[in-house]
């Protein structure tokens, strides 16, 4: 975390894809607390969501992937044995991370809303309570 003309810069890694975040300290919002106008999203459900769903999104990906593989190997059984290992394997790795992707993403729109709704949404700067 990063404070940096009058902003907070979060950085945060789910599955190798650096996100960036930016939140404004200048907003409408105080500590019920400390009565602290600094206060910053915490994103426990976004970030919970984009990995449960990554890994999710991957095994089912993988599993899918046998039909990849399957297409893979046929695409390359033109060029012989060695064809055949290179394209199986390369649509069994292209089928997990597909699955991968759509998955992190999917699990971080459902974590966002989980944040939204259920679990304690701000952090205060100040007293480090969240509200």
């Amino acid at each position: 975390m990063l404070f940096l003309n009058g902003f907070i810069h979060m950085y945060f890694t789910c599955h190798d894809v650096m996100v960036f975040v930016s939140k404004d300290l200048s907003m409408n919002l105080t500590c019920p607390y400390c009565y602290s106008s600094r206060a910053m999203r915490r994103r426990v459900g976004e970030r919970a969501g984009c990995m449960i769903g990554g890994v999710g999104g991957a095994v089912g990906g993988a599993t899918a992937a046998a039909g990849g593989a399957s297409t893979g190997a046929a695409l390359g059984a033109f060029a012989g044995p060695l064809g055949i290992t290179v394209g199986a394997l390369g649509g069994a790795l292209l089928g997990a991370l597909f699955g991968g992707v759509s998955g992190s993403v999917a699990g971080s729109a459902a974590g966002a809303k989980l944040d939204e709704t259920l679990l304690d949404t701000y952090l205060c700067i100040d007293c480090t309570k969240t509200f």
